[in-house]
């Protein structure tokens, strides 16, 4: 995904969709080019790279189907810890649990490690 994808490409559709279903739009892709981001103004909340090291195409494509299984788990991952934190700062009992620098950022959380991710921050 690259600043091209913002010229009518499949990703930006599904996320201008998004909004109008209440749902978030994540777009898990093979590369984050340069200006991937720019889908952000399109409501694609979050890109995902499947890749998580340098590689040749080949590389890539021999291990795609486990690459992007990766990535999605990480995903359904990721959401699963945004839901927790969400509800524990409801109750509020996130602050003495170490969660505060959370409330400084109303969307993302960041990762260290595995495949590249960016997201919009709303």
């Amino acid at each position: 995904m690259d600043g091209q994808t913002v010229r009518g490409k499949v990703p930006v559709r599904v996320g201008e969709s998004a909004p109008a279903h209440g749902k978030p739009a994540i777009a898990i892709c093979g590369s984050l080019g340069p200006g991937a981001e720019l889908v952000h103004a399109h409501s694609v909340d979050a890109l995902v790279s499947v890749l998580s090291t340098c590689c040749t195409m080949e590389e890539a494509m021999a291990h795609a189907a486990e690459n992007v299984r990766r990535a999605a788990g990480n995903v359904a991952l990721t959401i699963q810890v945004a839901r927790q934190l969400e509800s524990e700062l409801a109750q509020g009992s996130a602050a003495h649990r170490g969660y505060v620098r959370y409330g400084r950022r109303t969307r993302g959380i960041e990762t260290g490690g595995g495949p590249a991710m960016t997201s919009r921050i709303r």
